[in-house]
């Protein structure tokens, strides 16, 4: 852990990354600015925007000037303090608080290494978070927030099946047909061995569609971005007039 990060944690403040200097006409980076994460204020547009779909975040932004300023001397590595501003105008946060913190929140390669063990042992990633934070000794020990370890694993699911999406599709479906002897899928493919269509139903959707199947209705305006495929879920009504999925397809 460097020297600025200890110092950042015991005083209670969080840092984020401002404006870069590069040399002229070049990408060669030559200075670098660090702000309290607290600088600056929200831009006035967020506060008359009424299209937005999502409860605004708090407002934490204060318009603190703390801040150091670093630039490289020419011709050489050799780096030296320009400018640094020490004073913070808000209250800085309990020790205890601070782990939450933004730029303090990181899983280390070991806690990486067990929730991916944890995870293959059968564990859901909420049990997963619960089982780490018993191991830390405690919310304020453990070092990274429920959200990071969400985070993790879709980046880590998303890594592991780059350009095999559609292999692990279909053992997903696989697996599924040995679980459920009533599920089915099938799909197909185009001259060259893609994936082109999927359809997939499983054992409650065919009792559903029984019973209730008179009235079928599908949505195809749904689409898998990647791809621009059409998702489409056939649905009805059950007698307590909720929806029911009888299947569902990507065309």
């Amino acid at each position: 852990m460097s020297t600025t990060t200890v110092m950042r944690k015991k005083k209670g403040f969080s840092v984020r990354l401002d404006d870069k200097v590069y040399v002229a006409g070049t990408k060669e980076l030559k200075g670098r600015r660090f702000v309290c994460s607290r600088e600056s204020h929200r831009l006035q547009k967020f506060f008359e925007a009424t299209d937005q779909k999502r409860e605004p975040r708090a407002l934490t932004r204060c318009g603190c000037k703390a801040m150091l300023e670093i630039h490289r001397i020419d011709g050489t590595d050799q780096w030296f303090v320009k400018n640094f501003v020490d004073v913070h105008t808000h209250p800085l946060a309990d020790p205890k608080q601070v782990v939450f913190m933004w730029s303090h929140r990181r899983m280390i390669d070991a806690q990486k290494a067990d929730a991916v063990e944890y995870g293959i042992g059968g564990l859901r990633t909420c049990e997963i978070y619960d089982v780490t934070v018993t191991q830390s000794g405690g919310f304020d020990k453990l070092g990274f927030a429920r959200r990071d370890i969400y985070n993790f694993f879709a980046r880590y699911k998303k890594k592991r099946i780059l350009g095999r999406d559609a292999e692990f599709v279909l053992n997903h479906m696989k697996v599924q047909v040995e679980r459920d002897a009533e599920f089915f899928f099938k799909h197909t493919t185009d001259d060259e061995g893609h994936l082109r269509n999927l359809f997939w139903v499983d054992s409650q959707s065919q009792m559903d569609y029984d019973a209730f199947g008179d009235v079928v209705v599908f949505d195809s305006t749904y689409r898998v971005n990647l791809y621009n495929l059409p998702f489409v879920p056939f649905v009805g009504v059950n007698h307590h007039r909720s929806t029911v999925v009888f299947g569902v397809g990507i065309v």
